[in-house]
């Protein structure tokens, strides 16, 4: 692996021009105060991977930053709308950076991908919650509980480059604003040529016309009261009867996808075992809202898996497809990172915040999460592979980085890797330690990707 003559992060950091975006925020507005921008930023990130979540951590992390005396009391002058606007800033000109940066990388990457050589790029769409604070709750209002209380609870758009290893986007939001709310978010960022995978919280009819007339493909599991019409007689289809005459296990059909859009896609419908329908129809009523009248209709398609999609059959077979939806539960194994492994769960649930406190950590937050993939993990991902071919290993399987592992060897090493210009000495650590097993009953995720043709 070449040498690294400067710290990865820092010169990711450097590369976004922070102070000048501090400036045009108004975040330093006297030329002589102590905290710059990105000692601000820095400091939080040390301090927040130590489970260190007090003002005075923050303030000695910035202050070793620095290698000068910074309070707590300077600290708590930065929670205003302008120091939010600063941080918000940073974020999304890192998130845009990738964006450009990946427009022009993963067409060549993703031919590593033999499930998605068809692609320009790969974009999983998702969000997830989590419970903080009661005295958040008008910050982020939620539902009340059993006593009648209201419960606080953020939720975190997210849209991840998944062969980029990167997010693209990333929003703070309360628990209120659901993925309807959040569709359209996925139109700033996919371009013509690429992939969109997520699930049917995200299904609005207008919003896949858009996608598709920008040349965007997508894959998402039918969403149960859009009306699905034949193609060819524009008549309703009635799903549950014609699936009942299925004798085999698959149907793969053009259709019109609701009663007015109409729009052109591929009926998917996989038949499941019985033993995962039934258990699914056991959740599904377990789980059910009290005010949710679900009908035997309803319950009986839990017996199969149901997909729409405009990628034609001369990409993907129906098999292909069932594998690439499974692949969107990566970025699940992402969120048991931030909230299991880096902190983000314990953070929330930590200790009352103050609500200026809270959006501007929790932006930093977003922004470190952000340079541990795109920076990281991809360092590593590509260094041990490296460290493979230079240790004359070629007849043994090429590792691959499990990303629960990684991560967890990130946490534990983040404040030297903060301070190390040079990461070279920790290759060996990780390619014995964060890679996967090699195991003959199971494929790992890398090796997942390309296993159908």
């Amino acid at each position: 692996m070449a040498k690294v003559i400067k710290n990865l992060l820092i010169e990711r950091l450097d590369s976004l021009n922070i102070e000048k975006m501090a400036e045009e925020t108004k975040f330093k507005q006297r030329s002589d105060q102590k905290i710059e921008l990105k000692a601000f930023l820095v400091g939080f990130m040390v301090s927040f991977m130590a489970k260190s979540y007090s003002l005075n951590s923050w303030a000695a992390a910035i202050s070793r930053f620095l290698g000068k005396t910074v309070t707590k009391q300077s600290l708590q002058e930065k929670f205003y709308e302008r120091h939010l606007q600063a941080v918000q800033a940073v974020l999304k000109a890192a998130l845009c950076q990738r964006l450009r940066q990946g427009v022009q990388l993963e067409a060549v990457e993703i031919r590593k991908w033999k499930l998605f050589t068809a692609f320009r790029r790969v974009l999983i769409e998702d969000s997830t919650c989590q419970k903080v604070d009661s005295s958040l709750c008008a910050v982020f209002p939620s539902t009340k509980d059993d006593k009648g209380e209201g419960i606080a609870r953020m939720r975190i758009q997210t849209i991840y480059d998944l062969v980029g290893n990167a997010f693209v986007f990333l929003k703070l939001e309360s628990f209120c604003q659901n993925d309807q709310s959040a569709a359209e978010n996925i139109l700033s960022v996919a371009q013509e040529g690429d992939l969109i995978l997520r699930d049917r919280g995200y299904f609005i009819l207008e919003v896949l016309r858009k996608i598709m007339d920008s040349g965007v493909y997508f894959l998402s599991l039918w969403k149960p009261g859009v009306a699905l019409l034949n193609f060819h007689t524009q008549k309703e289809i009635n799903l549950a009867e014609d699936l009942r005459k299925t004798k085999g296990n698959e149907v793969d059909i053009p259709i019109l996808l609701g009663k007015k859009t109409r729009i052109p896609v591929r009926l998917i419908c996989l038949r499941l075992p019985n033993e995962v329908a039934n258990s699914k129809r056991r959740k599904a009523r377990e789980n059910a809202p009290k005010k949710a009248n679900h009908s035997e209709i309803y319950y009986e398609l839990l017996g199969w898996n149901i997909f729409v999609t405009n990628v034609p059959q001369t990409i993907w077979t129906v098999l292909q497809i069932s594998f690439a939806y499974r692949v969107r539960w990566r970025i699940e194994t992402i969120f048991k990172c931030w909230k299991s492994v880096w902190n983000f769960k314990d953070f929330a649930l930590h200790t009352a915040i103050l609500p200026g406190r809270i959006q501007v950590s929790m932006h930093i937050i977003f922004l470190q999460y952000a340079l541990m993939f795109d920076t990281i993990y991809n360092y590593f991902h590509e260094a041990v592979r490296q460290f493979h071919r230079s240790e004359g290993k070629k007849e043994k399987p090429m590792p691959e980085l499990s990303l629960l592992r990684t991560a967890d060897f990130i946490r534990i090493y983040f404040n030297l890797l903060f301070q190390q210009d040079d990461w070279e000495d920790f290759i060996p650590l990780f390619y014995q330690h964060a890679t996967y097993e090699n195991r003959k009953d199971r494929t790992n995720f890398e090796n997942f990707t390309n296993y159908i043709n």
